[in-house]
């Protein structure tokens, strides 16, 4: 009975975030989660699930609003959690942005155990590797002239191993496959830049792992490109003066006489 309610209230859940498509955070980690518990479903999870019900509730007006500062450089942040699934797995996030508010942000298990968090950030980095380069070669053959991938990393050592390969391997990374260094072949091809961030400022933190408070209010705000202390109240507000004002504005232009010869 339990799986029932679960299989009937996840398409619902589904549909309004489609509804409420602009929310990126719930729009990708919600998903990642709520679809590995279909089968076995406990009290927890359903816990889970009515919050984030009550917070898409009362975030009906939150809109995404994007800027652009610099179209040369496709800014990528990418984090990862380890060992945070039941099947001791971890969990990558990703956000793109060209200045404020993110393109897109993306929210996935990691296919296949990791030995520690370097290499967990490693293998998340190379998980998204496709979406970076397609948004890449995607903007350039717009006619736009693109420069690089900045690829933002708050890991020292997955850095290290990105830039370097098996010269920056020891005893404890040396079983990682070859294949997860492909983003150091495009690093020296030059379409990728591994840039370091403090953690305070990885905004695909929250893609990863769940966040309260203040910290969920600051990583909401720059990928949502909102204020940190945003509140529905005011949007609805503003949502209500522009639907009266456009309501006017129809008013006006109904009630104006029609002029023109009528035809015979």
């Amino acid at each position: 009975m339990r799986n029932k309610r679960w299989l009937f209230t996840i398409p619902w859940r589904n549909y309004c975030l489609w509804q409420h498509e602009q929310d990126e955070i719930f729009k990708q980690q919600w998903h990642s989660l709520a679809t590995t518990r279909v089968k076995d479903p406990d009290e927890d999870n359903w816990g889970k699930l009515k919050r984030v019900l009550k917070y898409l509730n009362g975030t009906k007006y939150l809109k995404l609003k994007l800027t652009v500062d610099n179209l040369r450089v496709l800014k990528w942040y990418v984090d990862g959690s380890h060992n945070v699934h039941w099947d001791c797995k971890g969990h990558a996030g990703a956000m793109f942005t060209l200045g404020d508010g993110a393109v897109s942000s993306y929210s996935r298990k990691v296919k296949l155990n990791t030995r520690s968090s370097t290499e967990t950030e490693l293998v998340g980095a190379d998980m998204y590797m496709p979406e970076m380069l397609w948004s890449l070669y995607f903007m350039q053959i717009q006619g736009y002239a693109v420069d690089i991938v900045e690829l933002f990393q708050d890991n020292k050592s997955t850095e290290l191993l990105m830039k370097n390969g098996w010269f920056s391997s020891g005893k404890k990374t040396k079983h990682i496959k070859a294949k997860f260094f492909f983003i150091k072949d495009r690093i020296d091809a030059g379409e990728v830049k591994v840039t370091h961030c403090p953690t305070g400022e990885m905004w695909a933190d929250v893609l990863t792992k769940p966040l309260q408070g203040r910290a969920f209010r600051l990583m909401r705000s720059k990928l949502m490109n909102c204020s940190i202390d945003y509140e529905d109240e005011q949007s609805e507000k503003e949502e209500e003066e522009i639907r009266r004002a456009k309501l006017k504005a129809n008013e006006k232009q109904s009630s104006k006489p029609v002029t023109g010869r009528m035809s015979p």
